[in-house]
Formats: C-alpha cells, sequence, structure tokens
C-alpha cells in the first residue's frame, strides 16, 4: 500500500511542477486581424524572408488561435502561444495556451491610440486578411498612415497605405 502511495504522491509531484512551468517564448508575436466568440487570427508583426531559399522575400506567419481569448480586441498586438501541434495549412490552426496583451501606443497628440486605429483599417479591409507592416501618427495632418498588405493571395500582396483621422 505505501508503494502505491508513493508512487501517486511521485506523480502528482511531477504533475505539479510541469504544471506550474512558466510559459517561454511566445509562438507568435503579432496583431489580432480576426476575431470570433472562442477564437483570434494573429498575424506576425515581423516578415520572414526565404528568397534565399527559393521563397517569397516577404512571409508573415499566421495562426488562427483556438481557445479563452479574454478580453482581447481586434487590433490589439499580442504575444501568444499555444498547446501544442499547428495545422499546417495557412493560416495555421492551434489551441490557445496563453494569450498577453501588448500595451496599445499611446500619442500625447493623438486622440487615438495603435489599438483603435488597427480595429478601424481591419474593419475598412474586411474583404481579406491583412498584414499591418507599420503604423505611423502624423501629428501635422492629425491622421494615421497604416501600411497594410494581405496573406490571402499574391496578387492582393501589394502593399498600401490606409488613411486614417484621429478623431
Amino acid at each position: 500500500m505505501k508503494s502505491i502511495l508513493k508512487l501517486f504522491l511521485g506523480s502528482l509531484s511531477i504533475l505539479l511542477i510541469i504544471g506550474c512551468q512558466k510559459l517561454g517564448t511566445p509562438d507568435l508575436t503579432g496583431y489580432v486581424v480576426g476575431k470570433s466568440d472562442n477564437s483570434i487570427l494573429v498575424v506576425a508583426d515581423e516578415k520572414q524572408d526565404f528568397s534565399s531559399a527559393g521563397g517569397v522575400d516577404e512571409f508573415y506567419e499566421a495562426i488562427s488561435f483556438r481557445g479563452d481569448i479574454g478580453e482581447v480586441k481586434l487590433g490589439d498586438h499580442v504575444k501568444a502561444w499555444h498547446t501544442g501541434e499547428v495545422a499546417e495549412s495557412y493560416p495555421g490552426q492551434a489551441e490557445l495556451a496563453k494569450v498577453e496583451v501588448i500595451s496599445p501606443k499611446e500619442i500625447d497628440s493623438a486622440k487615438l491610440n495603435t489599438q483603435e486605429v488597427l480595429e478601424k483599417v481591419i474593419q475598412l479591409k474586411e474583404d481579406r486578411t491583412v498584414v499591418i507592416k507599420s503604423i505611423e501618427y502624423q501629428a501635422e495632418k492629425e491622421i494615421w498612415q497604416v501600411e497594410v498588405t494581405s496573406i490571402n493571395s499574391e496578387e492582393d500582396r501589394n502593399s498600401e497605405v490606409v488613411e486614417i483621422e484621429d478623431d
């Protein structure tokens, strides 16, 4: 009986140690460009260059995470972790382990913050999945300029600048 108890307590200890380990580096850092009740689509904020291997020179990783998304909003800049395997589709699909919102950039002279601006851009471009390449505030004109491209197809990958009034 004592050996069964020792085995049980040993197994329980191992599970507790594994369960208490901190998650390491985020699996993906990027912008939330799609959202439903229990999922978010995150597109990387940094491009990857595969041209040296014969691939594209501008690739943005994208993963649709399913799970408890908490208070995440469209346009949020996030760090996301998944629980294991990512389906090899594009965008990938994975179970969400954790999501952490990076505080939106506030500019003293602007009324909107970066999350609010990006939410407007994403809603304007609802017919395609956007990649956020850059976001800048032009204080003298009181407008935000957001450079976007698309992950939908090669034809849609031309960048464009979307202007949002700071209201």
